[in-house]
């Protein structure tokens, strides 16, 4: 497993490849063994993966206060649907490589994609319990106010991980705007899956 320190350096080259320097991909190793290893992301991306099911449990208690399935059941499916967003991706990249003439880069994307995918999973998160550390509104009118918050933040979330997304494969792809583009639809189109996944499992989504 990957330690501490190496983990670091992956967050700072990710850093880098945002910022539209190719120095940030020194710290990814591409080699077969680097590939499996990248894979270890989803471990230390577990504990969030733990909690945002158990967030979602009580979510889902709160609309449906009957419910009687096990707790642990609950979260165990929520956390696949996490993993479905997670590998899928890995998936479709694989798939359409050939296609898209972007073999020689695809260990490049998968093991960027790994690590990219736990530091969003930290942002976001971080950015989650900012806001349930808000406090609570008691006049009505704030808490129209609060919900519409909720909404631009969802928003905001999603804008942000598109356009760093978006600079990362300006980084490693480079070339034809037309490319990064083909490679940014192979990897959001298999998110439309997730919520008839969500609704098989009967997953609670607000």
């Amino acid at each position: 497993m990957p330690s501490y320190d190496e983990v670091r350096s992956y967050l700072i080259g990710l850093w880098l490849l945002i910022k539209g320097d190719a120095r940030g991909l020194r710290p990814f190793d591409i080699s077969d063994r680097g590939v499996a290893r990248s894979f270890w992301a989803l471990a230390w991306a577990f504990p969030v993966l733990a909690l945002s099911g158990i967030y979602y449990r009580s979510l889902y208690l709160e609309e449906f206060p009957e419910a009687t399935e096990p707790a642990l059941t609950y979260i165990a499916k929520a956390m696949l649907v996490d993993m479905a967003a997670w590998f899928l991706p890995i998936v479709a990249l694989m798939l359409a490589a050939p296609f898209l003439k972007i073999r020689l880069l695809l260990r490049t994307l998968i093991v960027v994609w790994n690590w990219a995918s736990m530091a969003a999973l930290y942002f976001g998160s971080a950015l989650v319990i900012l806001l349930l550390s808000l406090p609570e509104p008691q006049d009505e009118s704030w808490v129209t106010i609060a919900a519409f918050g909720w909404i631009g933040a969802a928003i905001l979330l999603l804008a942000l991980s598109v356009a760093l997304f978006w600079r990362i494969l300006r980084t490693i792809v480079g070339g034809s705007v037309l490319i990064r583009l083909q490679v940014f639809a192979v990897v959001s189109l298999p998110m439309l899956l997730l919520e008839p996944l969500e609704k098989q499992l009967g997953i609670y989504v607000p």
